[in-house]
C-alpha cells in the first residue's frame, strides 16, 4: 500500500510543471481530483494540500 502512495505522490509532483503549462488551456469550470482511499486518510490529506497548491497556480477551483 506504501508503494502505491509514494507512486502517486510522485506522479502528483511530476504533473506541477505540465499543469503550469496547459493553465491556459483549461475551461472555465472547476478541476476535479478523485482520491480512491477514504476521507480523512494520509493519502486524502496529501490530495488537499497538493488540490490548494494547484489552484493557486492554475487559477482554478480544485474540487477532491
Amino acid at each position: 500500500m506504501t508503494t502505491i502512495r509514494l507512486a502517486a505522490c510522485t506522479l502528483a509532483l511530476c504533473l506541477i510543471p505540465a499543469a503550469k503549462s496547459m493553465s491556459a488551456q483549461y475551461p472555465e469550470r472547476p478541476v476535479r481530483l478523485i482520491v480512491p482511499f477514504a476521507a480523512g486518510s494520509a493519502t486524502d490529506s496529501s490530495a488537499r494540500i497538493f488540490g490548494m497548491q494547484m489552484a493557486s497556480q492554475l487559477g482554478q477551483q480544485m474540487i477532491i
